[in-house]
């Protein structure tokens, strides 16, 4: 699931940067500035939206109306990145950066078209969130180990909705249904002898 969302991440990163730009997964190695510029985006967090999962399983069946399958409900995982940009000098990382920020507020979501099979089965949008206090941002430590001076980054939180595979290891369909009709019903146990009713008694 994790490199789809990445794979459409840097789809929509190469449209909102411009040519020229490389789009990786890690700090650039060598010399920071060197060749063309380059976006780093730092997987540092992954949780699942818990406020927003449903619950119960889909019967899936075939055109006969039998069960085939159950699937388990979707859910939705938030992915966030530190979004770095690394270039000859500060004003040009910034500016890089500027024209980010400005691309991903105009696109506020990755279309379900434009995402790969493995999420598009889902049939729900990528979410972008940039920046946003309330959702989980890059530890600290994650700042300073990105290699070379400390420079700007961005936050970025993709909230995508993962589409569970279909569980098809069902018990068999029973073949005969016992309804106990035609079976003879034990009848009670005998009672014993019944007893004299009581003497009225006579008062005096």
């Amino acid at each position: 699931m994790l490199h789809h969302i990445d794979s459409a991440f840097a789809d929509l990163l190469r449209v909102v940067a411009g040519p020229g730009v490389d789009v990786r997964f890690a700090p650039p190695t060598g010399r920071a500035g060197a060749a063309a510029p380059v976006l780093s985006a730092l997987l540092h967090t992954v949780s699942e939206d818990t406020d927003n999962r449903l619950g119960g399983w889909v019967e899936e069946r075939d055109d006969h109306g039998r069960v085939v399958g159950r699937r388990a409900p979707v859910r939705r995982f938030q992915v966030g990145y530190l979004l770095a940009a690394w270039c000859a000098d500060p004003v040009a990382e910034h500016e890089l950066l500027g024209a980010v920020l400005t691309g991903l507020c105009a696109r506020p979501a990755i279309g379900v078209d434009d995402l790969p099979e493995g999420l598009r089965l889902a049939g729900a949008p990528v979410h972008v969130d940039i920046a946003n206090p309330s959702l989980p941002r890059a530890p600290v430590e994650l700042r300073t180990r990105v290699g070379g001076p400390a420079r700007a980054a961005l936050d970025v939180v993709l909230t995508a909705t993962w589409l569970p595979g279909v569980d098809t290891d069902l018990d068999p369909a029973p073949e005969e249904i016992g309804l106990g009709v035609g079976r003879e019903v034990p009848r009670p146990p005998p009672r014993g002898p019944a007893l004299p009713p009581p003497r009225a008694r006579i008062q005096e």
